[in-house]
């Protein structure tokens, strides 16, 4: 695995942290 890899893993993951974030965040604005 190259740089370039495991950069593009990192980006991957990241921006399902960030979409997991985002759907609970409107999962609780909506349960309020």
């Amino acid at each position: 695995m190259n740089a370039l890899q495991t950069a593009m893993v990192i980006a991957i993951l990241a921006i399902g942290i960030v979409g997991l974030i985002t759907v609970a965040r409107a999962v609780r604005v909506e349960q309020q």
